[in-house]
Parts: C-alpha cells; sequence; structure tokens
C-alpha cells in the first residue's frame, strides 16, 4: 500500500528551496526549466497498481491510496487504521502544526566574514506573476512567511516547470548555501535504502507535507532567507530523521522528509503502521 496523502486541489505551485547553477543569469527571463527529478512526485514506480480511496467526504475529500491488489479484508484494516490516524496527515497548509521549537529549531551558522548578497531582481513573464502572488498569499495566510522590510540578504523566486506542465515556485539560496558550512551529516544512500528493503512483503511510502515549512527558523536567521518576489520581499519563519531514530533500519527507513515503512511479513504491516502514526 501506499499512505502517501495527495489532494489534486493543492496541485498549486509550491516552494521549495533550490539553488539554481553559478552560470545561471538571474536577471534574464529565461523559458522556465524542467523541475530537478527530486521534485517530481511519486517516486520510483511500484508494481503494485494503486486505488485511490477517500478519507473525508465528496465535499471535503481527504484522498490517498491504497494497492489495488490488496484483500477486502486487508483493505477493510487499512482504512480503519487510515481513518483513526487521520489526524496525522494534513491536505492543506492550514493542518499543519509544524514541529514544537523545543523539539527541533532551525539556525543559520554563517561563516565569520562573509559579506551578504542581495541577488539582482529576477524578471517574471507576466503570466507566472498570479502564479507567484498565490503561492505568497498562501504562506501569509498559514503564517509560514512574514513581510521584510530591509533585508542584508535577499534571494530571488526561481519557477520550474513539472513535467505535468504546472509551476512550482522555489527560492534560489545559493549564496546563502555557500555562506554556511558544509552539514557533516551525511544523506542516506539512495542505492542502500532500496537494498534495505528488499525482502519485504508490504511497503508504505509517506512525505512530509511541505515538511521544511514544518521546523521553525531561528528568529535571528529569518530575514537572511529573504527572498523577492513581484508582490514584496518575505522571509521565512519556518523550515524526520531523529523522530524515528529507534524505528530506522529495523522497520522504517528515511530520506529527508520521506519516509518508508517495511515490513517482512504482510500480515505485520498494520502493527508497524501504526507504531509509526503513534510518533507521528
Amino acid at each position: 500500500m501506499s499512505s502517501k496523502k495527495k489532494d489534486p486541489k493543492e496541485e498549486e505551485a509550491v516552494v521549495h528551496h533550490i539553488s539554481v547553477d553559478e552560470g545561471d543569469d538571474p536577471t534574464l527571463e529565461d523559458d522556465l526549466g524542467e523541475a530537478p527529478a527530486i521534485f517530481e512526485e511519486g517516486g520510483q514506480a511500484t508494481i503494485d497498481q494503486l486505488k485511490k480511496v477517500n478519507l473525508g467526504t465528496e465535499d471535503d475529500p481527504r484522498l490517498t491510496f491504497l494497492s489495488a491488489s490488496l484483500s477486502v479484508t486487508e483493505e477493510t484494516n487499512y482504512m480503519s487504521l487510515l481513518n483513526e490516524y487521520k489526524d496525522v496527515f494534513s491536505w492543506s497548509y492550514t493542518e499543519m502544526h509544524g514541529l514544537d521549537p523545543t523539539v527541533a529549531i532551525h539556525k543559520l551558522a554563517i561563516k565569520s566574514g562573509v559579506k551578504p548578497i542581495k541577488q539582482s531582481q529576477r524578471r517574471f513573464r507576466p503570466e507566472l506573476v498570479p502564479e507567484i502572488e498565490k503561492e505568497v498569499d498562501k504562506l501569509l495566510k498559514v503564517d509560514f512567511i512574514r513581510e521584510v522590510k530591509y533585508p542584508s540578504w535577499i534571494a530571488n523566486i526561481v519557477p520550474v516547470k513539472k513535467k505535468n506542465g504546472q509551476i512550482r515556485v522555489c527560492v534560489d539560496f545559493g549564496d546563502l548555501n555557500k555562506a554556511c558550512p558544509k552539514d557533516d551529516f551525511p544523506l542516506p544512500i539512495t542505492e542502500l535504502m532500496v537494498d534495505a528493503t528488499t525482502g519485504h512483503e508490504a511497503l508504505s511510502f509517506m512525505d512530509g507535507s511541505s515538511g521544511y515549512n514544518q521546523i521553525r527558523m531561528d528568529p535571528k536567521d529569518e530575514e537572511k532567507t529573504a527572498f523577492r518576489t513581484p508582490k514584496d520581499i518575505f522571509c521565512y519563519k519556518g523550515v524526520m530523521q531523529k523522530i524515528f531514530d529507534d524505528f530506522l533500519h529495523k522497520f522504517v527507513e528515511c530520506y529527508v522528509d520521506d519516509v518508508v515503512v517495511k515490513t517482512k511479513s504482510r500480515d505485520d504491516h498494520l502493527r508497524d503502521l501504526r507504531a509509526v502514526f503513534e510518533r507521528l
């Protein structure tokens, strides 16, 4: 099964943090680039066909997916579990409560002596402006960003085109990334994570909803994340692995905010999902 949530109503622009190549000229109105593979939804293909199910109502749908190969009894059991724990999932920004700052807070370790950089203003094709402004309004409404008047650092919005033709709004934090020391905590090696699922009869995939926005920025560092939009200049107020520390490599694998729950025996998968949902 797959417990990844996706509401068609939310298939709009989403702000992500990326860096563009050093050769890109931010002053030019270039054609939209293709979205990097990491931004494409769905991940690697699965053998099972997926079946869309609704944990909400017709007027307020809460869509997710189950394996189409489940028996009637298995599907009933999974639906019961998902309905029991559906409050731990979100289908919109307004349902995201974020992590308690006492659990995690994001700080920027700017290198000593680094001079702040204000990127030259980037121009956008007129038809992109409403898409960008719509996403900014959504982020403002849920308090993920705030307006800033006199920032020392300014980054640019970078719209990219997804495979389905829709626009995803990103921010070029390349200069800010260069000003911070390299994080020595290694990302998991994806090939090893795939190998770690070998021999497991059941797999469930979950994606942290706007995962970076669920970790608050240290208030002292918020204005360093300032980015320019056609509307104004804003900065972030918010940006797994520790959450599942004692589950890792046993029945959970994590890659940033993506989670795989794996179970050797298909009959035990509900038990492992329940443990993960309880932790969330």
